[in-house]
């Protein structure tokens, strides 16, 4: 009883102390609607089948999730994550939690330059910092450095192919598209011959 007026006893467990905080904070209703609606979405689907059953070669999205499973399971952990762009991020997260943002936009920079699917938390960053620079009394001289350090940060990445427009698409493509190399070769026969007699 003491519990429902705020006063926590002190041998209360773990799980106590969970639904303490959510009555003492006033979201059990929330909590409970969120809950609720979860279980009743899973019992609704969990009976029928997944996207792609029995319709080979692919099987949808089992298959997709097989070939996951596959990678983790066989491929040791140095494979996993051996990745400059998650370096990249990783020094980006950790200049904004040690307050320096202009860094922070350097090294995200770098990372959505290395590979586009840093794109992925791209919004995240933007509104976390863009939100930073709107809270401070010159808003328009923060957000105006990081704009200025990011395309600075763009520049310096870009400038080796920017002199002619072929060097700057080529390179475009290589970095955006994963099958660039295929898309190239079916434009130009004579590379797909050159391409063959290799192998």
């Amino acid at each position: 009883m003491e519990k429902w007026r705020g006063i926590k006893n002190e041998d209360e467990g773990d799980a106590d102390d969970l639904w303490w905080w959510l009555i003492h904070k006033g979201i059990t209703a929330s909590f409970m609607c969120i809950a609720v609606f979860a279980f009743l979405m899973r019992v609704v689907v969990s009976p029928h089948p997944y996207s792609g059953a029995n319709n080979p070669p692919k099987y949808g999205d089992y298959e997709a999730q097989r070939h996951w499973m596959e990678i983790t399971l066989n491929l040791s952990t140095s494979g996993m994550y051996n990745c400059f762009s998650l370096g990249l991020t990783d020094g980006a997260v950790a200049a904004i939690l040690s307050k320096r943002e202009l860094i922070a936009c350097i090294f995200f920079s770098l990372a959505l330059n290395h590979k586009q699917m840093s794109a992925y938390f791209a919004p995240a960053f933007f509104s976390h910092l863009l939100g930073k620079c709107l809270r401070r009394p010159n808003s328009f001289l923060e957000v105006s450095k990081l704009g200025f350090v990011v395309l600075g940060t763009f520049i310096v990445v870009w400038w080796p192919y920017l002199h002619s427009s072929d060097a700057f698409f080529g390179f475009l493509l290589l970095t955006v598209y994963t099958n660039a190399k295929q898309w190239k070769l079916s434009k130009r026969p004579n590379l797909m011959d050159k391409e063959k007699k290799l192998i």
